[in-house]
């Protein structure tokens, strides 16, 4: 039996850059609600190992999804984030035209709906 294989040390595991991890914006989210209320250095805690511009961007645009969803998340610069409840996301509604729409296309089509956001 050979022990070359044996005194081999494992890989190290591979450690992605935020941008191309597909559930970091997940495990941001996930981490803001499990500490409602609690100021959370998100960047410290989960992308440390990249340049500090691109940690703040990448939790910045995960905060932007969760904004997006309806979480309301406060930001301070020397605390971090935190959760502290949901809203409704704003809707958007399809609208006949002629019908009550704050932004009607100069050539429309008869018979075409158009996005109205509601205010």
């Amino acid at each position: 039996m050979s022990t070359a294989g044996l005194l081999t040390r494992p890989p190290a595991p591979v450690v992605l850059h935020p941008r191309h991890d597909p559930s970091f914006v997940d495990r941001i989210l996930d981490d803001l609600t499990d500490h409602r209320g609690a100021w959370r250095q998100l960047g410290r805690l989960y992308a440390a190992h990249i340049p500090s511009f691109d940690r703040c961007c990448v939790v910045r645009e995960a905060v932007d999804w969760a904004r997006k969803l309806g979480m309301v998340v406060e930001a301070d610069r020397r605390r971090g984030y935190r959760f502290v409840g949901h809203r409704h996301p704003e809707r958007l509604y399809l609208v006949k035209p002629g019908g009550e729409s704050r932004t009607e296309p100069e050539t429309q089509v008869p018979g075409q709906l158009t996005l109205a956001a509601e205010v």
